[in-house]
């Protein structure tokens, strides 16, 4: 792996206000806050309000239209999606409609399977039509599907739309839309789908339906399916999000629903000790997991699961899901990269396209970003559906992956994301145009823009590897997109101590010499790290701060990211 470049922390503008008392999160703060007014909102780890869902463009008219189908009893069926963020919206309107309707609504829980691919399926909106449905709730998909719209309005169906996607063509025709797409400046931005199905049960609940939580009482019931849809989406967390985060990490640590609690148990997580990492690496894939396998059902029914028995099993069927998928990743990974490393045309190009016949579609995206970590360049893989590819690409370094593809339309079917990662389908024959086109704006965007980087927040003396410090970090959680975990850099220390550790001898571990007494530094699979090292008297280490509970003792440590030795001052 090529060294990482390391960014320094950026200079704080000489007019800032004080942001905090503390220099190390007055620095922190800066990058987050504009003042000390906002600094103290964004500190403040009060149980908040949800946010007022009717400034929301279409919330007015949809929660109108959902009251008038629950006290008709009308037949209702929810649409969602087969990713985290989808089962976790779909289940959000489930718990919300089957409250405020004594259990009779929906009628209809519909998800897409991979063989169906996103969106509304025409195919399944014909079966709904011959159940009578005559209210069809889409959310997190239905934005961009003008067509299923329409067939589902000839079928007399009314569509109301909860979705946070991109609307390119604008708002299908005859739907009430609920999205923070469809003007600009519209609030709530940074919601995931999720989080929109959480507003549109507030909306409900503010014309006194009870949603769960008793008539006319915000659904913080619902927080923790929100919170985990808003992570697994990779949401910013600045924002109206921040708050939904914490509230439903804090709700979920506290009162778990009985799938996550079989979940949690399950993969040997300890509720009361999450946090949005383990959300994000361990309790969204899991979710997504039987997604990517080819069926969200299982996951969603863990979701919706009334006792811990039934639990246990959907828990059961995600996990293994999981495990297949890892599988075939692991399988298709290392193929990829004996290709990659025997062809010396892939080698010198500076975007990989993979183009792989035999990946299931759901584990594209998951191999791409492990591509990406192994060859230490921006990735796209493909996956074959007929006469076309549908896939995914990650980015890395600063490549603007998502611009890049945009830019390359006129080659492709479809396109959307964002700067890390975006989706794609592409016609068989426009793959190596697409290839070359990618490495052009690799080439325009500079060697700059695809070198592994650091970035820094801040320089800490040693003696701040301390917990006093790690509970001041803790006030700026959760932590995630737009607000992530410090990286702080620590400058020529001493090592007295410098040994592989582990079973199977992969991590490296360090005891700096403190001012205030010994300190560990651990760098997870930097075994190979330890050569380098050897012989240098003081080291320079970037990492995020941590603690390490060990036979009754709780004490600080840094968890490293890098090191090298000590530039000379």
């Amino acid at each position: 792996m090529p060294p990482l470049r390391w960014i320094d922390p950026p200079p704080l503008p000489p007019e800032l206000p004080c942001l905090h008392d503390d220099p190390l999160l007055h620095a922190l703060l800066a990058a987050r806050v504009a003042d000390r007014a906002a600094a103290g909102r964004f500190l403040d780890a009060a149980m908040r309000p949800l946010p007022d869902p009717f400034v929301l463009p279409g919330m007015d008219a949809a929660v109108e239209r959902v009251r008038q189908a629950i006290a008709r009893k009308e037949t209702v069926a929810i649409y969602g999606d087969y990713d985290a963020d989808g089962v976790t919206s779909a289940a959000i309107a489930a718990l919300a409609l089957r409250a405020a309707s004594g259990g009779v609504v929906p009628a209809a829980i519909s998800l897409p399977t991979r063989e169906w691919g996103y969106g509304l399926h025409g195919p399944e909106i014909e079966r709904l039509a011959e159940r009578g449905v005559t209210l069809l709730l889409a959310v997190d998909c239905g934005g961009s599907d003008r067509a299923e719209v329409a067939l589902a309005r000839s079928h007399g169906m009314d569509v109301v739309i909860v979705d946070h996607h991109d609307m390119p063509d604008g708002a299908p025709e005859g739907a009430i839309v609920v999205s923070t797409r469809v003007r600009p400046g519209a609030p709530y931005a940074d919601l995931s789908a999720a989080g929109l199905a959480l507003l549109l049960a507030s909306g409900l609940a503010r014309h006194g339906l009870d949603v769960g939580n008793g008539p006319g009482q915000e659904p913080r019931g619902l927080l923790d399916l929100a919170m985990i849809g808003t992570v697994a989406d990779v949401c910013d967390l600045r924002g109206a999000t921040r708050a939904i985060v914490r509230d439903g990490l804090r709700q979920m640590r506290v009162q778990p629903r009985p799938g996550l609690l079989a979940l949690t148990k399950a993969i040997g997580l300890e509720p009361a000790k999450l946090d949005s990492r383990a959300i994000g690496r361990r309790i969204g894939p899991a979710i997504n997991a039987p997604g990517r396998a080819g069926n969200p059902r299982p996951a969603l029914d863990l979701l919706l699961a009334d006792d811990i028995w039934t639990a246990n099993g959907h828990a059961a069927e995600a996990l293994a899901a999981l495990a297949t998928i890892r599988s075939e990743r692991a399988r298709l990974l290392e193929r990829e990269l004996d290709r990659v490393t025997t062809d010396p045309d892939e080698r010198e190009r500076p975007v990989l396209v993979v183009a792989c016949d035999d990946c299931p579609h759901g584990i594209a995206g998951t191999l791409a970003g492990e591509l990406v970590k192994a060859v230490q360049r921006p990735v796209v893989v493909l996956s074959r559906d007929g006469d076309f590819y549908r896939g995914s690409a990650r980015s890395h370094g600063e490549f603007d992956m998502g611009g890049a593809l945009r830019s390359a339309a006129e080659l492709l079917v479809r396109t959307g994301g964002h700067r890390k990662a975006a989706g794609l389908v592409v016609h068989e024959d426009r793959v190596a145009d697409l290839r070359d086109w990618l490495g052009r704006c690799a080439a325009a965007a500079g060697v700059a823009a695809l070198e592994p980087a650091i970035q820094i927040d801040a320089d800490i003396a040693l003696e701040r590897v301390a917990l006093p410090t790690i509970a001041l970090l803790d006030r700026l959680r959760p932590f995630g997109e737009g607000n992530p975990e410090p990286l702080l850099r620590v400058r020529g220390a001493v090592a007295d101590d410098r040994r592989v550790i582990g079973s199977d001898g992969r991590h490296l571990k360090l005891r700096l010499r403190g001012p205030l007494g010994p300190v560990d530094a651990v760098g997870w699979g930097m075994a190979d790290r330890l050569p380098e090292i050897a012989g240098a008297p003081r080291l320079d280490l970037v990492g995020r701060l941590g603690r390490n509970e060990w036979n009754g003792r709780r004490m600080a440590q840094l968890l490293l990211e890098d090191l090298r030795p000590a530039m000379e001052l």
